[in-house]
């Protein structure tokens, strides 16, 4: 790599330095928006939770009232 040999140690202890702070900030952005994936996930699993047992809590009254007209 030519840039090794076209730029100081110190230049390239500046530029490394640069390089890492970068790639902490990228994980940090990544693990947060890892945490809010994981709270999506589990908002959508506590709405189809709820919308399977109105499905069967309607199911059920509803066989339950032509039960009562039959």
């Amino acid at each position: 790599m030519d840039i090794l040999n076209t730029k100081t140690d110190e230049e390239l202890l500046k530029s490394l330095l640069s390089e890492i702070a970068k790639a902490r900030n990228e994980v940090r952005c990544a693990a947060r928006d890892l945490d809010k994936a994981n709270s999506r996930l589990g908002f959508l699993l506590v709405l189809a939770n709820s919308l399977i047992d109105r499905g069967l809590t309607d199911e059920t009254s509803s066989t339950s009232s032509k039960t009562k007209t039959n």
